[in-house]
């Protein structure tokens, strides 16, 4: 089984690395924005060969530091210089919209930041949210150019790089994995969701467990109707059809996350997930 730990900044909590450590059967991918690791967070990466570090980058250092603050961008380097140097897996992920498209749209881009960090790169197109503005999206012309410039590289190096683009890549999985098809989202609060777009749950951790969310009438009917994860020229599936999901979810119990609701459950504090041997 493999867990994808993202923030917020996962390293600010304390112990985190622990958790890799204690769990060498398990597979964890940690997206951090390589601002918050310390000196022991090293030390103890150093031996989980089952954990892959990736630090998140918008582009040079502007594109960088416009979005993430200023100095970002020369902090996550040095992360990215300290993980290599401890023997970590590594890699940058990147949320490409209107700003950085065009930087990443040049082959010697992608290229430079490779040979100093090293073959994997996560590209994940930036998704509407709440307070995401409409001029922060691809349009369909960069989206599809974009993706041309992914498959021409991959092309290029020849296993050289490891590349991953989302969604594109989701077409040869017959379209989106959420709701169970090929992973879940568990948010701090420990409602299990469908994806991390959407907040809408009927399980959570701390009155039941992940077998029975993932076999929730309410990942059921996604999976059962395909057209709510077909992406339509859009990011994401379920933002694409948010409103007809809400609605037939509302006949399954489904509750908002973050809400009256959730907050009823008393879930104040983050959730603790245990991690059981099969």
């Amino acid at each position: 089984m493999a867990f994808m730990i993202a923030g917020g900044e996962p390293f600010l909590l304390p112990g985190i690395a622990n958790l890799f450590r204690d769990h060498p059967d398990r597979l964890f991918l940690v997206f951090t924005n390589g601002t918050a690791l310390k000196p022991s967070d090293y030390q103890i990466l150093r031996n989980c060969s089952n954990t892959v570090v990736v630090v998140s980058l918008e582009g040079n250092r502007d594109l960088t530091d416009l979005r993430r603050g200023r100095g970002v961008y020369q902090k996550a380097l040095g992360s990215l210089d300290r993980l290599r140097d401890a023997g970590v897996l590594t890699g940058i992920a990147v949320t490409v919209g209107s700003a950085n498209v065009e930087y990443w749209s040049e082959p010697q881009n992608i290229d430079a930041i490779i040979a100093h960090c090293g073959p994997l790169a996560m590209f994940i197109e930036q998704i509407p949210t709440g307070g995401c503005e409409s001029g922060a999206l691809l349009t369909e012309e960069q989206r599809a150019h974009f993706r041309e410039v992914v498959v021409q590289y991959r092309d290029r190096m020849t296993g050289g790089a490891f590349i991953i683009h989302s969604p594109g890549d989701e077409e040869a999985l017959g379209g989106c994995v959420s709701a169970g098809r090929g992973f879940a989202h568990v948010n701090p609060s420990g409602d299990v969701t469908a994806c991390p777009v959407s907040a809408l749950a009927t399980h959570n951790l701390r009155t039941s467990n992940l077998r029975d969310a993932l076999a929730s009438p309410l990942f059921a009917m996604i999976r059962e109707n395909g057209h709510l994860l077909e992406t339509e020229g859009h990011p994401c599936g379920l933002s694409a059809h948010a409103d007809e999901l809400e609605r037939m979810a509302q006949d399954l119990g489904a509750y908002r996350t973050g809400g009256p609701e959730s907050a009823a459950r008393g879930l104040e504090r983050p959730v603790a997930i245990r991690l059981q041997r099969d």
